[in-house]
């Protein structure tokens, strides 16, 4: 064979093979275009569903076509956008009226190879699939405006409606929700039956393996005031250090000096009455603790208006809200938790302590649940 012939052969392998690697890389670069638009016409499709809106066809096809492949616009056909409920472990969607995924696929027609068609490929037309999800609303229900720290372990932070049922097994709400403005610290991978949920532009640092809602954004920041005593209210009856069980009538209190409840000392709320402490000092329950005969939370809080510290612990489970919102509020000991707290700084002291319940329906706001891109 001559050299001449060696060298047409190896031109033409030269070249077909130049070729090859020219299309591919623009097939590359096209399937990355073609991902970013169905990702964005899912994400706009989300949105809209999430506003109640019934045009996420419209948005989808609109923010599929802001993007491009090469010269060529994005296709999104109105059957390439569904909505349903996408098995994310089999890749499947069920289409359904009344789901909260929306499923894109994105397209592109008359994309012609370049060189590659040597070896018999006439066209690059690429398509891509994104799926995104529509977040359910949260309720936070355990505030750290500032800041919030959860010390897990085995335990769990569980949703539920009082106003349903005071069974938290009867009444269960996955929309309650860990919130902070600012960052959020999950140590030893807590179980969160519920959303843990930062701040924009905040961090949730540490295991989320074990949260079941959503840990999105929260879509505003939170706000709160102190709350004053109401009219009406009376100076404390008892004891600012409580060392022995004692009774406390209902009403609406004011605490001039700090409240301790150690050792042997414990607070039972009498039947049929709620109570409200509100106070600028600050708050230890331990030992006994303060016992709720309803068990209801809304019938009793503890209400400050300062930065002093609140420390729920002590072994007599608690039924209440702590409204704190310039304060640090802590929960240690080993007794259950059923209700709310707004705190500036939310520390949670978990390892053998029984599970915090976190009850919804004494906080009256929500917050957007958010979109997320599942596939």
């Amino acid at each position: 064979m001559s050299m001449a012939i060696h060298l047409a052969l190896g031109t033409s392998v030269a070249v077909g093979f130049g070729a090859l690697g020219l299309d591919l890389g623009y097939a590359n670069l096209a399937a990355t275009q073609s991902q970013t638009a169905a990702d964005a016409a899912a994400l706009a499709g989300a949105i809209s569903l999430a506003a109640g809106s019934d045009d996420l066809v419209a948005q989808a096809q609109g923010w599929a076509q802001l993007n491009q492949v090469g010269s060529l616009s994005i296709i999104v056909d109105d059957a390439d956008v569904r909505r349903g409920d996408f098995d994310t472990a089999r890749g499947v969607l069920t289409e359904s009226a009344g789901g909260s995924d929306v499923w894109v696929r994105a397209h592109t027609e008359g994309s012609t190879a370049f060189l590659s068609r040597i070896w018999g490929n006439d066209t690059l037309d690429v398509e891509a699939v994104a799926v995104a999800r529509v977040l359910p609303a949260s309720v936070c229900t355990l505030i750290g405006l500032e800041e919030a720290t959860v010390n897990g372990g085995s335990n769990q932070i569980i949703g539920y409606d009082s106003s349903i049922h005071l069974d938290p097994q009867f009444s269960a709400d996955e929309s309650a929700a860990v919130c902070s403005n600012g960052d959020i610290a999950l140590h030893g991978a807590p179980g969160v039956i519920g959303s843990v949920r930062a701040g924009p532009g905040a961090d949730i640092d540490g295991d989320t393996s074990n949260v079941t809602g959503s840990t999105a954004d929260l879509a505003r920041q939170l706000d709160y005031d102190p709350s004053g005593a109401p009219v009406g209210s009376v100076a404390w009856p008892l004891p600012y250090g409580i060392t022995r069980a004692m009774i406390l009538p209902p009403g609406d209190y004011v605490l001039a000096a700090p409240l301790r409840v150690t050792g042997r000392g414990s607070i039972a709320i009498a039947p049929r009455g709620a109570v409200s402490l509100y106070t600028a000092s600050s708050v230890s329950i331990s030992g006994g603790g303060i016992a709720n005969p309803s068990r209801d939370p809304h019938d009793f809080s503890i209400n400050v208006t300062s930065d002093e510290r609140v420390t729920i612990g002590g072994t007599a489970t608690f039924y209440g809200l702590v409204y704190a919102p310039t304060a640090q509020v802590r929960l240690d000991g080993t007794a259950a938790f059923y209700g709310a707290v707004i705190s500036d700084d939310l520390v949670f002291n978990g390892g053998g302590r029984a599970p915090i319940y976190m009850d919804t329906s004494l906080i009256d706001v929500e917050q957007a649940g958010g979109v997320l891109l599942v596939r």
